[in-house]
Order: structure tokens, then C-alpha cells, then sequence
């Protein structure tokens, strides 16, 4: 069989590698897409105008303040008080640091009743219940009911 030193490596070769081949599709010559750096094909602008009269509640599982911090923008940018499509945040503090914890009281000092805590806590709701109703994960979806609301 062959062996390790019987098979050529990239760099004992004597020509270079091959050029990366264009995809041509009757249109002008594209490079093969790269997943790294994704290009759209064009500008889209979106109105939201089918979104114009649904209620959109976002809810966020809080916990450290690094991951929180990045969210945070994005969700300030997309409240329909600002332009955007989301009526409502709930926050579910589930194990937030004292880093989450500041993030969500300065963005409620901001933004008021469109940011809203929920406290769940372990240190609240105890660590397991025997009764599935007094389950503090069985007590958030249950009172996520709302009506018209996505």
C-alpha cells in the first residue's frame, strides 16, 4: 500500500494551486459565495406593513450581563416606539448578574413600560416544586397568554 511519504503534499507540489473557478450563470462573473462574509444581492427595505396591526412580545431569558449587553441594542432599535416591530420585552431573570441587572434597569429607566422584569429566579421560586402550577418555568408560558399577541 501506499505509504505517509508516497503521498504528495500541498507543498512538495511543482505547480501552484489551481485558480478558484467563477460560476457563471448568464450573468456577469461572481466568485463563489462565502459563508464568512455573506453579501446580500441586493438593498431590501421592509415596511412591516403586515405586521401593522399584530402585537409582537419578545421575550428575553436573562442571565449574564456580556451576553445581555449585546441584545440589548438591538431590541431598543426594533420597539415599535421607535420604528420597529416589537411592542413589548419581557425580561425573565432566570440567574442574571448584578451586570444584567444594571443593563435592564438602565433600559427600563430609558424605555419605561416597554421594558418589563420578571422575576424567576431560584431564589424566589425555590429550587423544585411538587406541584407542576407552582413551577416558576410552568409560571412564565402560562401567563404569556395574551391575546392578538406573537
Amino acid at each position: 500500500g501506499a505509504g505517509i511519504s508516497e503521498v504528495a503534499s500541498p507543498s512538495s507540489s511543482s505547480s501552484p494551486p489551481p485558480a478558484p473557478r467563477s460560476v457563471t450563470s448568464g450573468s456577469p462573473e461572481r466568485r463563489p459565495a462565502d459563508p464568512l462574509h455573506p453579501e446580500c444581492p441586493a438593498e431590501y427595505e421592509d415596511d412591516y406593513a403586515d405586521l401593522l396591526h399584530v402585537r409582537i412580545v419578545v421575550v428575553v431569558f436573562c442571565g449574564r450581563g456580556s451576553r445581555l449587553r449585546i441584545l440589548l441594542p438591538y431590541l431598543r432599535r426594533d420597539l415599535r416606539r421607535r420604528g420597529g416591530v416589537i411592542d413589548h420585552v419581557i425580561c425573565a431573570l432566570i440567574r442574571p448578574d448584578d451586570h444584567a441587572l444594571r443593563l435592564l434597569n438602565a433600559m427600563r429607566s430609558e424605555l419605561g413600560d416597554s421594558i418589563e422584569l420578571r422575576d424567576y429566579t431560584e431564589e424566589t421560586w425555590g429550587r423544585y416544586s411538587s406541584d407542576p402550577s407552582r413551577h416558576r418555568m410552568a409560571a412564565l408560558y402560562t401567563s404569556l397568554n395574551e391575546t392578538d399577541a406573537v
